[in-house]
């Protein structure tokens, strides 16, 4: 179903990127406005011979709020707002089309991720080839980090046996009874 064909009461769906996670709103539609012209022109389109672009507005009421939607395209079923971060939607199918390409359009980017990943270990493989400089300094930066996380061990073990002894120095104090 089109905009131009929702009527009061109809579910509206909101479909909103962004932000930590994408949400869905479903609300009614509270007001719809007749079909008019996207763009106010003087020479009718009768002499000009072109189609011209019908746009409804829509008010919508979502969890309780009026949330107007302007200028949505009248024979269309799915309309974007802000650079694509909100999808407003006149039917389940069309919000669902919607979901399902929100959701394709993070699988791209989850296999971009595993190819990214790959490209950044192989540049580094070949940048240890062809400059052994880079490769002894990233040998020498592992071992250091080695040593440290060692010598971190060894100072913990340290300050338990510390503890251990104090506590056996105390509890074989001479006074003390058993």
């Amino acid at each position: 179903m089109d905009f131009k064909s929702l009527t009061i009461g109809a579910p509206f769906y909101i479909l909103r990127e962004g932000g930590e996670r994408p949400t869905l709103s479903i609300g009614t539609v509270k007001a719809k406005s007749e079909p008019k012209p996207q763009y106010q022109t003087q020479t009718p389109a009768i002499y000009t011979g072109m189609q011209i672009p019908m746009v409804v507005d829509i008010t919508a009421i979502v969890a309780g709020e009026d949330v107007p939607f302007g200028n949505l395209p009248a024979n269309a079923e799915t309309s974007t707002y802000q650079n694509g971060a909100v999808t407003v939607c006149s039917s389940t199918e069309s919000i669902l089309q919607a979901v399902s390409a929100m959701m394709d359009k993070s699988r791209k980017r989850i296999e971009m991720r595993t190819y990214d990943d790959a490209v950044m270990e192989a540049g580094e493989e070949f940048t240890e080839t062809l400059n052994p400089q880079y490769k002894e300094a990233k040998a020498q930066k592992q071992e250091i980090a080695s040593l440290k996380e060692q010598v971190g061990g060894i100072y913990s073990t340290m300050n338990q046996m510390m503890a251990m002894m104090q506590s056996l120095q105390k509890s074989s104090a001479p006074g003390k009874s058993k």
